[in-house]
């Protein structure tokens, strides 16, 4: 499994994004290797309020319809969304605090800890977070 963050979801529908051919590369990997996808409620929200964000601030950038998209590959089974639960809540908060010398966004430390409960070691991020926490392989 992979866990999938916001920002590869972001620059795959983002044809503007600086990561959009790296993204574009590693979707279409997927189809020769198929591996699974995983990703939390949290990061689909994240990555849905920033292309409809993205929409208002810059007007030459309408990422509705990407932001549409996005929705529709989800829902035909492109992931596997976790919903993230109340102790995975808790445990991100926490992080968080523990990790004040770093800049994880609560989102990042909710990724974190649901990868750990669900023992997956691979991550398909362009944030820098995922390396700094050092638990992971970051496969982009």
């Amino acid at each position: 499994m992979i866990f999938v963050d916001a920002g590869v979801f972001y620059a795959r529908f983002a044809e503007r994004d600086r990561h959009h051919e790296a993204a574009d590369r590693f979707f279409a990997g997927l189809l020769t290797s198929p591996v699974p996808l995983v990703t939390t409620t949290a990061v689909l929200y994240e990555t849905h309020a920033l292309m409809l964000r993205i929409s208002r601030v810059e007007p030459r950038e309408d990422l509705r319809p990407a932001a549409k998209r996005f929705l529709e590959e989800l829902r035909a089974g492109l992931a596997r969304v976790v919903h993230v639960t109340p102790d995975d809540h808790r445990r991100g908060l926490d992080l968080v605090e523990r990790h004040a010398d770093k800049s994880y966004s609560v989102c990042d430390a909710i990724s974190f800890v649901v990868m750990e409960r669900l023992r997956i070691k691979r991550a398909a991020s362009f944030d820098r977070h995922f390396r700094q926490y050092g638990k992971f392989n970051v496969v982009l």
